[in-house]
């Protein structure tokens, strides 16, 4: 018998903000009673350190280069967008291998990478972009403008879609036809600004004016870029104030579940639905002077919640890929004829970073000029065109770092951490002839999944003429609005 599935990504969600991954008793006692009921995986590993190439796997069962998503500049709409439609052409997509087996297929989405501008609509009989509440006024130079983002955080009223998206839910369940359900959910809350509403905001007034101001200054794709490549200058206070945010973002998120769930069960279809909760990658806070999500692909980017519960279980005895979810997923709802085979062997997750800057140093260097760095900013420069491939075992990270920066910068060809001895992953080095010896069963599956993943690599999508033509510039001028709000422009 076909099961529900219901399947929800919290947004850059870090996993230590959840129950079952170290967060205080009481933060989110619906995900924590959901795990209790289920399974919480503690060693589950994203394939990308941001929104579309790791969801791009979680829907192909692909790493994201072998699934046509290792592009990013001013055309990647396009190009993400030509890319979903050759996996759902040839069956190879998570929604579409669903509806082919006969399940209603809707998707929700609060984040503008996630949507029909980007190909993510590919499978769903209904897809809906949840435009954010909270106006796009973020990095807007107006004095009216930046008062009035200021009052609205100091109001606390307003949320990032999540409650118009708990809305739409219940209207589904009420009213869903006879066929098994794969219902898709992208909620943004825990993205930066980081400014929840109220009862979860625990800031008083005065710090909420102080975190919008924040927001402004630091929550910008300039002063991310700038911190993640060097010139780290966020204060203290301005990072405890945002930890503090993102944590009562994850309590939001825990009282919208706890929703989902009594709706489910008051309809009778929560016995004969799988529960299925994960992030698409975390959020650097600080951490190692880190802000945000780039250029990194550390484990507080790349080590994500996944929380799943109903008549399926979720095996949890080794190291797990997001890669690894479509064929579970399939499985769970009694879909066994799939087309999702382990790219990978398992116990071994391999992630991948394509640098914004890689093939282009000297426009690097003009991007980083501005800032004012020692040198210049010849090693941001460098870093903003090294590409990054990673596998990881649960313990040891092993890194190869690749493209025009990692030759400018003469980066040997491997790097190894002990996420253990170095939790940080602030000091990489090439594997000492000790650790070749101590530790050879551990680097040689860390080697073999890379060479694997190297294989596995397509050409960059090339964009059709159909697709360029049929852009929508007024889906474009929303599309930029909204990535603004998030930081990306």
């Amino acid at each position: 018998m076909a099961s529900n599935v219901l399947f929800v990504v919290f947004d850059t969600a870090r996993a230590d903000s959840f129950e079952p991954y170290g967060a205080r008793v009481g933060a989110t006692p619906a995900i924590a009673a959901l795990a209790a009921s289920g399974a919480a995986h503690r060693s589950v590993y994203a394939s990308a350190s941001w929104t579309v190439p790791s969801h791009a796997s979680m829907f192909s069962g692909k790493l994201p280069r072998s699934a046509g998503f290792q592009h990013r500049g001013p055309t990647s709409d396009l190009v993400y967008r030509e890319a979903n439609r050759r996996l759902a052409a040839r069956d190879e997509s998570l929604p579409t291998v669903l509806r082919r087996a006969g399940f209603e297929t809707r998707g929700l989405s609060g984040n503008t990478w996630i949507t029909d501008n980007t190909g993510f609509d590919q499978g769903f009989e209904e897809f809906k972009l949840v435009t954010r509440r909270r106006p796009g006024r973020l990095h807007k130079k107006g004095l009216k403008d930046r008062l009035m983002w200021r009052v609205d955080a100091v109001k606390a009223r307003l949320d990032d879609g999540a409650s118009e998206v708990g809305d739409l839910l219940a209207n589904w369940t009420a009213r869903r036809d006879r066929r098994p359900f794969f219902w898709f959910v992208n909620l943004i809350e825990c993205h930066s600004p980081f400014l929840p509403p109220k009862p979860f905001n625990p800031l008083g007034p005065i710090d909420r004016w102080r975190s919008a101001a924040e927001a402004s200054r630091y929550l910008n794709v300039g002063s991310i870029w700038r911190c993640s490549l060097g010139a780290y200058d966020v204060p203290d206070d301005a990072i405890e104030r945002m930890r503090v945010l993102h944590n009562a973002s994850a309590s939001q998120l825990d009282a919208w579940v706890a929703r989902v769930l009594e709706q489910l069960d008051k309809h009778g279809l929560l016995d004969e639905t799988q529960v299925v909760l994960t992030s698409d990658h975390g959020e650097n806070l600080g951490d190692g002077c880190l802000l945000g999500h780039s250029f990194s692909l550390d484990d507080r980017l790349l080590r994500v919640p996944l929380v799943t519960a109903g008549p399926a279980a979720l095996p949890t005895d080794s190291v797990m890929s997001l890669t690894e979810l479509p064929a579970w997923v399939c499985e769970a709802a009694g879909v066994h004829d799939h087309p999702f085979e382990a790219e990978l062997p398992k116990g071994v997750a391999v992630a991948q970073l394509d640098a914004p800057g890689d093939g282009d140093p000297q426009r690097c260097l003009d991007g980083v000029q501005d800032w004012n760095m020692a040198d210049g900013g010849v090693a941001a420069a460098a870093k903003m065109g090294t590409s990054i491939a990673c596998a990881m075992d649960g313990r040891y990270k092993l890194l190869r770092p690749h493209g025009t920066g990692a030759r400018v910068a003469g980066l040997p060809r491997e790097l190894l951490i002990d996420t253990v001895a170095d939790p940080i992953e602030t000091n990489p080095q090439p594997p000492t002839s000790t650790q070749e010896t101590e530790l050879a069963a551990e680097l040689k599956a860390l080697r073999a999944a890379l060479d694997r993943a190297a294989e596995l690599e397509r050409p960059k999508t090339v964009v059709s003429e159909a697709t360029k033509a049929g852009r929508d510039p007024s889906a474009e001028a929303a599309l930029k609005e909204q990535l603004a709000h998030l930081g990306y422009l």
